[in-house]
């Protein structure tokens, strides 16, 4: 069976998006610079033109990588902004347009990748429908998704749910999309049965890792495509005059895997805690995260964590995430994402007046800028 990657969308916080005054979407990209030389050379200006932003961006390996591009120069009649497909064939050093999205595909937000070839932006909130291409992003065709029989996700299978709008009962549960044979199909089971209030998922490991946690605190892992779950309630203590905000997992691309666990209070955010398994998902040990003055980590690189804090600084965690240290010598204030496990990490600068600028890491260290093309 073909392995699947996948991009996420934005959250804040808990869900990856930008936190107050620092950063982080969620991406990957290209072959890195030299962890002792950081790169220093600003992107070209006019190769980020106003109100054009990378969406989504991943690599499925070295060298071939993708992202979609939204240009708000012009917003069409119902409210949204041209899209496109870029890809790179050299690591991330040049990128190249493919095909703009057709107009067909307008709220449509998952970017899904099939390693035998073709791509996807599926309709996540009815999982009903796609726009699907098979020539690398140069043209896309509407396509009906069906509803297929359980199925074990294969490597790299990024889990989405059926929580469908106005939902009431049996929503929530784990499944994923089959590009190539345009179906939809749940894992064959569900963690805690159902149970849970809703599952959040991290794009699933190439060797086969699925990870998720809810709401709650609870982490499910699954090492044979969602057959089988390890279940594990994080023991956090909640106070009376908090309760739990959420929690997110961050899978390192092998047997290591940390989730972040939020409690929330009448001012807003209280503490966070952290938990890491070396043993994917059987034990779990505190990592010390409460208290610590940086964000929830926007990823993992080489088995270590890598956040920002509120000025916007990068840090990187030493000895299993129960440290981090300042990087230096990075660009200013950016904003964190990383789309898959262990891969390449995507830094987003925005200026005063909006525009951003890119820049790719590998190792959290040292920092390459990402060059849009100018068409």
């Amino acid at each position: 069976m073909a392995v699947l990657f996948a991009v996420l969308g934005g959250w804040w916080l808990l869900r990856d998006g930008p936190e107050p005054g620092a950063g982080g979407p969620s991406v990957a990209g290209p072959r890195s610079s030299s962890a002792s030389a950081p790169a220093t050379t600003d992107p070209d200006p006019d190769s980020d033109p106003d109100r054009q932003t990378i969406d989504q961006l991943t690599f499925l390996d070295e060298d071939y990588g993708i992202a979609l591009r939204l240009d708000c120069t012009t917003i069409n009649p119902a409210g949204y902004c041209h899209r496109s497909l870029l890809d790179t064939l050299d690591g991330g050093v040049t990128w190249n347009v493919r095909g703009a999205l057709p107009a067909s595909s307008d709220g449509y937000a998952r970017l899904l990748v099939d390693s035998s070839g073709p791509l996807a932006v599926v309709d996540e909130n009815r999982l009903a429908a796609m726009v699907r291409s098979a020539d690398r992003g140069a043209t896309w065709r509407p396509v009906q998704l069906r509803e297929g029989p359980p199925a074990p996700a294969p490597p790299g299978a990024q889990l989405l749910t059926d929580a469908l709008p106005n939902c009431q009962v049996g929503c929530g549960r784990l499944l994923w999309v089959d590009v190539s044979g345009a179906t939809t199909h749940q894992v064959p089971t569900q963690p805690l049965d159902g149970d849970s209030d809703l599952w959040f998922a991290a794009p699933g490991t190439a060797d086969g890792l699925l990870t998720a946690t809810d709401r709650a605190g609870t982490v499910a892992v699954s090492p044979d495509g969602g057959v089988s779950w390890r279940v594990t309630f994080l023991p956090v203590a909640v106070p009376p005059d908090q309760t739990l905000g959420g929690s997110v997992v961050r899978p390192s691309g092998g047997d290591r895997i940390y989730v972040f666990v939020q409690l929330e209070g009448s001012v807003g955010l209280e503490t966070t805690y952290g938990f890491r398994s070396d043993d994917a998902g059987v034990t779990w040990t505190d990592i010390g995260f409460e208290g610590r003055t940086v964000w929830i980590p926007a990823g993992v690189v080489q088995g270590e964590l890598v956040t920002t804090n509120l000025p916007g600084g990068v840090f990187l965690s030493t000895d299993a995430g129960t440290a981090f240290t300042t990087v230096p010598e990075t660009p200013p204030a950016m904003f964190l994402s990383q789309g898959d496990p262990g891969g390449v990490v995507l830094g987003t600068v925005f200026d005063q007046q909006g525009r951003s600028t890119y820049w790719l890491s590998r190792d959290g260290r040292g920092w390459s800028p990402l060059l849009l093309p100018t068409d």
